[in-house]
């Protein structure tokens, strides 16, 4: 008796430090897990003292507020450790469905409707299949959400003579800044036009897809999230420059799936397309710029991104829209902490107005990914002239040719 008492107080003790102590989960529920099954050091119980525990509403998948999509239980209600990568195939599989509806670069460019998520041991079939072997009491994978409407693109594609006569026509537009230079618009663009043109299709032909970022910056975004709910590093994620909203819609659903129910993302973005750089700054950034009006400079509008997190029901009140000019909105943008923010701005003022307003609201162990350190732009000069101001040292780490990122000192 005097044991099954000592489980019950253990039991009622867990529900009330449950309701306040968000830190202490974890340890609390492994605790009163050990006590119902008689394995605690200090005492077991038989199968007839256990005290019955009462039913607990499973937790449902964020994809069950879309219409049509199987209503499903992704992670259970109950607190507890979060399981090693390998080992969380449900987290892991709902966030490869995700990824296929924001069709990563590296991962589709056309169809992001059709494809359902990667196979992996123990994880959920499709539907109206049958539950795999291992796992009889997985539940059955909900649809991927449907693909976003292609925005209108023209019908030919871009050509190094389109880019040529951007080039041509930036000569003229700017040639009080290149005159004593001696360049043109070409030599200070640093590419040739074929290679322009390369890139701005791969920016304006992504119809169907809603971020132009390849597997490998998607896998550092969802690795870094992961990184700072484990750790319970205090604060929100942002993006700053967020196109159609793909990695702030991946950054939502890793929330849900690694069980953090305590942060906001926020989605900064002109919504008006990038904004025209100082030629007297960065003539570089000006020239391109001028180039990029054929895809109309990468413009995207918040209906449609809000569209787009509604369609993977994801659209609730922890989604916070910042529309506007990053030095109009940032500074007084209400966010307390920041465990994680990404950069993607493209431009020196871009990204140093955002270094200026968020960095100091970082939490220490907190990342900072710039996706365009290693672009032609003036992007990396700010990152450098930020973090030489302020004494940072912490190590760039690179992701990929592009991106790089660091972890604010503890």
């Amino acid at each position: 008796m005097r044991r099954r008492d000592a489980a019950v107080r253990l039991r009622m003790q867990w529900f009330a430090l449950r309701q306040n102590t968000f830190a202490c989960r974890p340890i609390l529920g492994q605790a009163c897990r050990r006590a119902q099954r008689g394995t605690t050091p200090a005492f077991r119980l038989s199968s007839d003292q256990r005290p019955e525990r009462p039913p607990e509403p499973a937790m449902e998948s964020t994809l069950s507020n879309s219409p049509g999509l199987t209503r499903v239980s992704w992670l259970d209600a109950e607190p507890k450790p979060l399981a090693p990568h390998a080992d969380d195939d449900r987290a892991y599989a709902y966030l490869a469905m995700i990824r296929r509806y924001i069709g990563g670069a590296a991962d589709a460019d056309a169809r992001t409707d059709a494809l359902a998520p990667a196979a992996t041991p123990n994880a959920p079939n499709a539907p109206n299949a049958p539950n795999a072997p291992n796992a009889p009491n997985a539940p059955n994978a909900p649809n991927a959400p449907n693909a976003p409407n292609a925005p209108n693109a023209p019908n030919a594609p871009i050509t190094a003579a389109d880019c040529l006569e951007r080039l041509t026509e930036a000569d003229r537009v700017f040639a009080d800044w290149l005159r004593p230079l001696h360049r043109t618009a070409a030599d200070i663009a640093g590419a040739e036009p074929s290679r322009m043109a390369d890139a701005l299709n791969h920016m304006h032909h992504a119809s169907r897809r809603l971020t132009l970022c390849d597997a490998v910056l998607l896998d550092n975004v969802v690795d870094l999230a992961r990184t700072t709910i484990d750790e319970q590093v205090p604060g929100d994620f942002i993006e700053t420059g967020v196109w159609r909203g793909g990695v702030t819609i991946l950054l939502r659903a890793a929330l849900s799936a690694f069980g953090d129910a305590s942060r906001n993302v926020w989605v900064a973005d002109s919504f008006a397309g990038l904004p025209a750089p100082d030629p007297a700054v960065d003539l570089r950034e000006a020239i391109w710029h001028h180039v990029m009006g054929a895809v109309d400079g990468l413009r995207s509008d918040l209906a449609g991104v809000r569209e787009s997190f509604a369609r993977a029901g994801l659209l609730d009140r922890r989604v916070r829209f910042l529309p506007g000019w990053f030095a109009d909105t940032l500074p007084a943008a209400p966010i307390e902490r920041l465990a994680l923010m990404r950069l993607d701005g493209d431009w020196y003022e871009s990204t140093r107005v955002a270094l200026d307003a968020l960095y100091p609201r970082l939490s220490p162990g907190g990342f900072v990914i710039v996706d365009d350190y290693g672009l032609p732009t003036g992007c990396a000069r700010a990152v450098d002239e930020y973090r030489a101001a302020h004494g940072i040292d912490a190590p760039l780490t690179r992701v990929n040719g592009q991106a790089v990122y660091w972890r604010k000192p503890w």
